[in-house]
């Protein structure tokens, strides 16, 4: 799960149930997953980016963004309910 997207590449659409918000790539509509907000977890922007992995090319050896920031993983016992 991601907290943020890049800039523009991501168009978010509320479901009809209210509870989520779809993420689709701004270029091809193509379903990136979802984003919830308001979850309780450490995170700089209060959101996670529930983003399917067959949307995301890996590259281990590319660039790192410069605003990176890495968080602690929660224990179960920490996980909002």
């Amino acid at each position: 799960a991601f907290w943020d997207n890049i800039p523009g590449a991501v168009t978010e659409i509320p479901d009809a149930d209210g509870r989520r918000v779809e993420i689709v790539c701004s270029n091809c509509n193509g379903h990136l997953g979802h984003v919830f907000r308001g979850e309780g977890f450490p995170t700089p922007t209060d959101a996670r980016h529930c983003v399917n992995g067959v949307s995301i090319q890996y590259d281990p050896k590319g660039e790192q963004p410069s605003d990176m920031v890495q968080i602690r993983s929660l224990t179960l016992g920490e996980i909002p309910p």
